[in-house]
């Protein structure tokens, strides 16, 4: 459906079952709260609420916050808000980064320079995702929400991770790979998240890349579907750790 549509959201999202957004974050909040609030109100069965990104929840940096993390939890604690009482679950995906775009200088992986500029420890491990790992959890989240034996079960944050490395890891298969010598990796966490502190305007891919240096974009052990006191669900990328 395009901006310049007519046809309204409640017309686009009648019967349909699974409706998953993809808007990114040069959309208008506002536009990006219509339609999670349409998509639950139309009666589809399962949400998917725009996130794909890494999991700012687990942002530990007391009063320092990216603003788009804070208002995507604004906007999912809505879209849960209007869908209480009814049997559509509304769904966070959280993959860890995208390995395809993850691996160059600004996320300190600078390859033809033979440079890792690392935030924290350089043995400190981190997990990536593929987009097909991505569509794939979409799809079997999606049958699962779907099936009356499993709908009620259905988690509302799922978390998956594939290939997991670190940036001394990376250095070394570069340095064989190109014949070179190891390049250098240096480390400066602290004074990361010092910055982040004085300056909230600093681009998102700073608060990641301390989220990597402390640690927290790793995989964690498998949490199974409907296990008792579980809401979160780990799935594996490919083979890699959950979540």
């Amino acid at each position: 459906m395009s901006s310049t549509s007519k046809m309204s959201l409640a017309e686009a999202f009648a019967g349909v079952d699974v409706v998953i957004s993809t808007l990114p974050t040069s959309v208008p909040v506002e536009v990006r709260r219509r339609v999670a609030q349409s998509a639950v109100k139309s009666g589809a069965k399962v949400f998917f609420l725009s996130e794909f990104g890494v999991d700012h929840g687990r942002n530990d940096l007391p009063g320092v916050g990216h603003h788009q993390w804070v208002v995507r939890r604004q906007l999912a604690s809505e879209a849960r808000e209007v869908a209480r009482g009814t049997p559509a679950p509304v769904i966070a995906l959280y993959p860890k980064l995208f390995l395809k775009v993850a691996l160059n200088p600004p996320m300190g992986f600078d390859v033809e320079n033979n440079t890792f500029d690392c935030i924290g420890s350089p043995a400190q491990r981190v997990a990536f995702t593929s987009r097909t790992g991505v569509g794939r959890a979409l799809a079997r989240m999606s049958a699962l929400a779907l099936e009356p034996l499993t709908a009620g079960k259905v988690p509302d944050e799922v978390r998956i991770a594939g290939t997991t490395i670190s940036f001394e890891e990376v250095r070394d298969a570069v340095a064989q790979a190109m014949g070179l010598q190891n390049g250098e990796v240096r480390e400066d966490l602290a004074e990361a998240k010092a910055r982040l502190r004085e300056d909230r305007d600093t681009r998102v891919v700073q608060y990641i890349r301390v989220l990597m240096g402390e640690g927290k974009l790793v995989g964690r052990q498998r949490e199974r579907l409907g296990q008792p006191g579980r809401r979160v669900l780990g799935v594996a990328d490919g083979g890699g750790t959950a979540a």
